[in-house]
Protein backbone atom coordinates (compact mmCIF):
# COMPACT_ATOMS: atom_id res chain seq x y z
CA UNK A 1 0.00 0.00 0.00
CA UNK A 2 1.16 3.14 -1.08
CA UNK A 3 1.55 6.23 1.91
CA UNK A 4 -0.32 8.78 1.25
CA UNK A 5 0.59 11.64 3.21
CA UNK A 6 -0.47 15.18 4.19
CA UNK A 7 2.68 17.60 4.94
CA UNK A 8 0.60 21.28 6.41
CA UNK A 9 2.51 23.93 7.94
CA UNK A 10 2.74 27.52 9.17
CA UNK A 11 4.93 29.59 8.78
CA UNK A 12 5.71 32.85 8.18
CA UNK A 13 9.78 33.70 7.31
CA UNK A 14 9.49 30.63 4.93
CA UNK A 15 11.53 28.22 7.49
CA UNK A 16 8.56 25.54 7.98
CA UNK A 17 7.40 25.64 4.59
CA UNK A 18 10.86 25.02 2.78
CA UNK A 19 11.25 22.17 6.14
CA UNK A 20 7.80 20.75 4.79
CA UNK A 21 9.50 20.79 0.93
CA UNK A 22 11.98 19.07 1.40
CA UNK A 23 10.30 16.51 3.49
CA UNK A 24 7.68 15.75 0.78
CA UNK A 25 10.43 15.57 -1.91
CA UNK A 26 12.49 13.01 0.06
CA UNK A 27 9.37 10.92 0.63
CA UNK A 28 8.20 11.02 -2.65
CA UNK A 29 11.66 9.97 -4.10
CA UNK A 30 12.82 7.76 -1.96
CA UNK A 31 10.14 5.90 -0.65
CA UNK A 32 7.45 6.11 -3.38
CA UNK A 33 4.97 7.97 -1.06
CA UNK A 34 2.63 10.26 -2.39
CA UNK A 35 2.48 13.94 -0.13
CA UNK A 36 0.74 17.06 -0.55
CA UNK A 37 2.18 20.03 1.35
CA UNK A 38 -0.62 22.57 2.51
CA UNK A 39 -0.14 26.03 4.10
CA UNK A 40 -2.51 25.41 7.51
CA UNK A 41 -3.90 28.75 7.00
CA UNK A 42 -5.65 26.91 3.75
CA UNK A 43 -6.47 24.10 6.06
CA UNK A 44 -10.04 23.64 6.81
CA UNK A 45 -13.01 21.52 7.72
CA UNK A 46 -13.59 20.70 4.22
CA UNK A 47 -9.84 19.65 3.68
CA UNK A 48 -10.17 15.92 2.68
CA UNK A 49 -8.15 13.93 5.17
CA UNK A 50 -9.41 10.38 4.64
CA UNK A 51 -6.88 9.51 1.61
CA UNK A 52 -4.21 10.41 3.76
CA UNK A 53 -2.67 7.49 6.42
CA UNK A 54 0.10 9.99 7.48
CA UNK A 55 -0.42 13.37 8.60
CA UNK A 56 2.62 15.81 8.96
CA UNK A 57 2.19 19.01 10.87
CA UNK A 58 5.10 21.61 10.92
CA UNK A 59 4.90 24.86 12.58
CA UNK A 60 6.96 27.96 13.04
CA UNK A 61 7.58 29.33 16.38
CA UNK A 62 7.84 33.32 17.40
CA UNK A 63 7.94 34.70 20.89
CA UNK A 64 8.19 31.28 22.38
CA UNK A 65 4.73 30.41 21.04
CA UNK A 66 3.27 27.57 18.33
CA UNK A 67 2.04 29.79 15.24
CA UNK A 68 -1.81 30.31 15.45
CA UNK A 69 -2.39 27.87 12.48
CA UNK A 70 -0.10 25.56 13.79
CA UNK A 71 -2.39 25.29 16.99
CA UNK A 72 -5.87 25.62 14.24
CA UNK A 73 -4.16 22.16 13.03
CA UNK A 74 -3.37 20.21 16.31
CA UNK A 75 -6.61 21.64 17.68
CA UNK A 76 -8.58 20.13 14.71
CA UNK A 77 -6.91 16.83 14.66
CA UNK A 78 -7.31 16.12 18.63
CA UNK A 79 -10.94 16.51 18.30
CA UNK A 80 -11.08 14.77 15.56
CA UNK A 81 -9.06 11.74 16.34
CA UNK A 82 -8.46 8.55 14.19
CA UNK A 83 -7.00 5.64 15.02
CA UNK A 84 -5.77 4.61 11.15
CA UNK A 85 -3.64 8.05 10.63
CA UNK A 86 0.14 8.31 12.33
CA UNK A 87 1.47 11.55 13.13
CA UNK A 88 4.80 13.18 12.54
CA UNK A 89 5.36 16.84 14.48
CA UNK A 90 8.03 19.89 13.71
CA UNK A 91 9.20 22.93 14.60
CA UNK A 92 11.21 25.79 13.39
CA UNK A 93 13.09 28.02 15.83
CA UNK A 94 15.45 30.23 15.82
CA UNK A 95 16.43 29.17 19.50
CA UNK A 96 16.52 25.88 18.51
CA UNK A 97 18.68 26.45 15.45
CA UNK A 98 21.07 28.33 17.45
CA UNK A 99 21.48 25.78 20.27
CA UNK A 100 22.05 23.23 17.50
CA UNK A 101 24.95 25.44 15.48
CA UNK A 102 26.56 26.13 19.03
CA UNK A 103 26.45 22.26 20.17
CA UNK A 104 24.35 23.75 23.34
CA UNK A 105 22.41 20.57 23.92
CA UNK A 106 20.82 21.86 27.05
CA UNK A 107 19.37 24.49 25.79
CA UNK A 108 18.36 22.42 22.67
CA UNK A 109 16.89 19.86 25.11
CA UNK A 110 15.03 23.28 26.92
CA UNK A 111 13.59 25.07 24.12
CA UNK A 112 12.98 21.00 22.34
CA UNK A 113 10.97 19.96 25.72
CA UNK A 114 8.98 23.42 25.37
CA UNK A 115 7.76 23.49 21.99
CA UNK A 116 7.29 19.62 21.07
CA UNK A 117 6.84 17.46 24.04
CA UNK A 118 4.83 20.23 26.72
CA UNK A 119 2.86 21.01 23.65
CA UNK A 120 2.08 17.80 21.92
CA UNK A 121 0.63 16.49 25.39
CA UNK A 122 -1.74 19.03 25.52
CA UNK A 123 -3.55 17.16 22.86
CA UNK A 124 -3.86 13.48 23.75
CA UNK A 125 -5.78 12.35 20.81
CA UNK A 126 -3.15 12.74 18.65
CA UNK A 127 -1.28 9.65 18.33
CA UNK A 128 0.74 7.76 17.26
CA UNK A 129 3.00 9.85 17.03
CA UNK A 130 5.97 8.24 15.43
CA UNK A 131 8.57 10.67 15.53
CA UNK A 132 8.85 14.55 16.41
CA UNK A 133 11.65 16.82 15.42
CA UNK A 134 13.19 20.17 15.82
CA UNK A 135 15.16 22.20 13.78
CA UNK A 136 16.53 25.99 13.17
CA UNK A 137 14.47 29.21 11.85
CA UNK A 138 14.99 32.15 9.46
CA UNK A 139 14.59 35.33 10.68
CA UNK A 140 14.01 38.53 8.45
CA UNK A 141 13.75 42.24 9.92
CA UNK A 142 12.40 44.29 7.49
CA UNK A 143 12.92 42.45 4.57
CA UNK A 144 16.64 41.61 5.32
CA UNK A 145 17.87 38.09 6.07
CA UNK A 146 19.47 38.30 9.57
CA UNK A 147 19.78 34.31 10.04
CA UNK A 148 19.37 31.23 8.70
CA UNK A 149 19.73 28.64 10.89
CA UNK A 150 17.67 25.89 8.89
CA UNK A 151 19.80 22.94 8.29
CA UNK A 152 19.03 20.90 5.10
CA UNK A 153 20.74 17.63 6.16
CA UNK A 154 19.03 17.90 9.26
CA UNK A 155 15.95 17.76 7.61
CA UNK A 156 16.43 15.45 5.09
CA UNK A 157 17.75 12.83 7.75
CA UNK A 158 14.45 13.36 9.67
CA UNK A 159 12.36 12.83 6.79
CA UNK A 160 14.37 9.62 5.56
CA UNK A 161 13.55 8.59 9.56
CA UNK A 162 10.13 8.51 8.84
CA UNK A 163 10.01 6.80 5.62
CA UNK A 164 12.18 4.06 7.34
CA UNK A 165 8.96 4.48 10.02
CA UNK A 166 6.47 3.60 7.74
CA UNK A 167 7.90 1.41 5.09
Amino acid sequence: MKNNILISYSSKSGATKEAAIEIKNILDKEYSCESNVIDANDFNKKTNIAQYNIIIIGSGIRMGRWYGSGNKLLNFFNKNPNEKKKFAIFICSGRIGKASKDNDKETYNLYYNKYIEQKVSQFPNINPIITKKAFGGIKYKKGELLYNLLDKEEIQKWARNIGNLIK
